[in-house]
């Protein structure tokens, strides 16, 4: 006999995507989605710019993650923890600023932007650090819903 209580399934994996870039790009304050939209852009940019192993390795931790943070959206909504999507960075980071950036002084155009792609998601790793925490000591419940009809239920 079917159960009389219905569980709630999770969407797929291609509706949580839309949620979240949804969530992102239409439903999160002006700034927030300002602030998303530059590092998308910066990160992305490159590869319409430049050639070399620093943009491939840039665009492609980009990628590697995104997928990563619709899975925690998937799982737990748009919590603090999304943070932790970008776990590459820390590692990414520190390999421009000293290995790469010394090597090509010479050509201003890839310097520049590798420059940005440090200092902008520089700003994002000690704010994803801050998130994190909070979620870890507390802070779990989901700040922004693609159903606005959720909001007022959690």
């Amino acid at each position: 006999m079917p159960s009389a209580t219905k569980q709630a399934t999770k969407p797929s994996f291609t509706q949580s995507m839309m949620e979240f870039m949804g969530i992102m790009f239409l439903r999160s304050p002006l700034p927030l989605r300002l602030w998303i939209f530059s590092l998308v852009v910066v990160n992305m940019g490159g590869l319409f710019l430049f050639e070399g192993i620093e943009v491939k390795i840039v665009a492609g931790v980009f990628n590697v993650q995104a997928p990563i943070m619709v899975y925690l959206y998937q799982q737990h909504g748009f919590v603090r923890l999304l943070g932790l999507g970008h776990f590459l960075w820390p590692v990414m980071l520190p390999w421009i600023w000293f290995s790469r950036l010394p090597q090509i002084e010479n050509n201003e155009g890839l310097s520049n932007w590798l420059t940005a792609v440090v200092v902008l998601n520089g700003i994002s790793v000690v704010l994803d650090i801050m998130d994190v925490y909070r979620y870890f000591n507390g802070e779990r419940k989901p700040t922004f819903f693609w159903d606005k009809t959720k909001a007022q239920y959690s």
